[in-house]
């Protein structure tokens, strides 16, 4: 009964902790000030995606590329049809939030220590430098694919463990594996090292290792047939396959780790050091002294590793001048490994069950009484009011410019906006949209950013859009950052 009592207790805490952080949600309002490049047009493409009526094996990815998988987009889309729901970008990053921190959740239910490590999860996601302000984004892959993984993790104990079915363990394991995957093709590292580890927890029985490491080989080969199809269709319907050129080169390896050294803080570079030859040490210690199964979450920190030295050696990560997004998954997950390594050694086990669960709880209201301040950006609020006005004034009618000046005003605007398409020489990301705007007998022209159709400063009488040509009508329009002309189809 007393041990009945304490799980309780236990799975309690669990759930007090995850709703003390899943309250915090509006710190990472889409448009907070938190996030590096703010509410963009790169944030504006998933909302695009997920209320668009347009659907093709190029809306498999995210628009224009072929590394961001977009399963999350569709289930919102799947929603929003039965439903009649127009999604707002504050709706899809809360389910995005909510994602996250429930895929952890599932995890750690049942460790022994799991009020700890939970504890752990959340207060280094949010609070760990660089971490939760790309984890967050809409823009990029990574709140999706690290609750993937989790839920990737936790199927695979299921196959090491006797609490649950060996064969819907496997299946679990594979499509979370292929989900995770399929958002991003770095999980690979992740979900294959996990899978490998599994032959530490068992010498006896190793098929359960040889099967969930072969199906992380299945899932990559089929993301890479669903990749190449897309590319396919890409090249054909659009002339151009949107593909990433990706190489690597291990002499970029001395070249990035500097860049790298510069956007991570001295102290947290020590954690990497230390952290390795700790877990290589305490690895060591059990598997040779103890005769001991070395705990499994020893391959995050193998994989994180392993992801470091992959993304330095990749032309891609230099080509985005190093940008820190790129490892912020691994600076989630090593730390947390040397937390839940020592946690799964037994050292917060040691304190009184109750006690302990009680003083999780008790760091856990701390975190969130003292939770860092954060406030909607001026640079939303000014792009929100744009957005509405250019609903109203001059609804459904395209709206031309710079790529950073186009997409991000469509996506604030209801179902009534304004067609989006960058004009010649930005970037694309909605080339299926040229039909219906040149089947509109108007266009509308932001020259902010954006000064192709500009002659001595003020808008050209007619402009060559698409093939077809277009005439001034009336005279320049201006509305806080908004620099306009608009156009009649000849």
């Amino acid at each position: 009964m007393t041990d009945l009592r304490s799980k309780f207790f236990a799975k309690a805490c669990m759930i007090l902790i995850a709703g003390l952080f899943l309250f915090q949600f509006p710190r990472y309002h889409p448009g907070s000030d938190v996030f590096e490049n703010g509410f963009s047009s790169d944030t504006a493409i998933p909302i695009l995606m997920i209320n668009a009526d347009y659907f093709s094996p190029f809306s498999l990815y995210y628009w224009g590329q072929d590394r961001f998988g977009s399963w999350p987009f569709l289930i919102f889309r799947a929603i929003g049809r039965v439903f009649s729901i127009h999604w707002s970008a504050v709706a899809v990053a809360a389910g995005m939030y909510l994602f996250v921190h429930l895929c952890m959740l599932a995890y750690f239910w049942s460790a022994r220590n799991g009020a700890w490590e939970l504890l752990a999860g959340y207060a280094i996601l949010h609070f760990w430098p660089g971490v939760a302000t790309f984890i967050f984004d809409l823009s990029q892959p990574y709140g999706w694919q690290l609750g993937s993984l989790f839920l990737c993790f936790r199927a695979a104990d299921g196959l090491y463990t006797g609490r649950s079915k060996k064969w819907i363990s496997l299946i679990l394991f594979a499509i979370f594996a292929f989900l995770s995957i399929w958002l991003s093709p770095s999980s690979v590292i992740y979900a294959g090292f996990y899978a490998i580890s599994g032959f530490g927890r068992n010498y006896q029985k190793p098929l359960q290792a040889f099967a969930a490491a072969g199906l992380v080989i299945v899932a990559y080969l089929l993301h890479s047939a669903l990749r190449n199809s897309v590319l396919g269709f890409n090249e054909t319907h659009f002339l151009y396959t949107f593909e990433t050129p990706l190489e690597w080169d291990i002499s970029g390896i001395s070249l990035a780790l500097p860049h790298l050294s510069k956007s991570i803080s001295t102290w947290e570079i020590l954690v990497w050091g230390l952290g390795m030859v700790l877990l290589a040490s305490g690895f060591s210690y059990e598997q040779f002294h103890l005769r001991k199964r070395p705990a499994t979450v020893w391959s995050w920190a193998a994989a994180s590793i392993v992801f470091l030295v992959a993304i330095c050696a990749l032309n891609w990560f230099a080509l985005n001048q190093f940008a820190p997004r790129y490892v912020a998954v691994p600076r989630l997950m090593f730390p947390l490994s040397l937390l839940v390594y020592a946690s799964r050694l037994g050292y917060p086990a040691r304190l009184k069950r109750s006690r302990g669960f009680v003083a999780a709880l008790a760091l856990a209201l701390l975190a969130v009484l003292f939770w860092p301040d954060s406030r909607i950006s001026k640079s939303f609020l000014l792009r929100s009011k744009e957005a509405r006005y250019l609903e109203t004034r001059y609804p459904g009618i395209p709206l031309v410019g710079s790529y950073w000046n186009t997409y991000v005003y469509a996506s604030l605007q209801s179902g009534a906006g304004n067609l989006p398409q960058p004009g010649i020489g930005q970037y694309r990301r909605t080339p299926f949209l040229m039909p219906q705007i040149l089947a509109a007998h108007q266009l509308l022209v932001n020259h902010n950013s954006f000064s192709l159709y500009l002659k001595n400063g003020e808008p050209v009488e007619s402009l060559r859009f698409g093939g077809q040509r277009y005439i001034l009508e009336g005279p320049r329009i201006k509305f806080e950052n908004l620099d306009l002309s608009l156009y009649r189809k000849k």
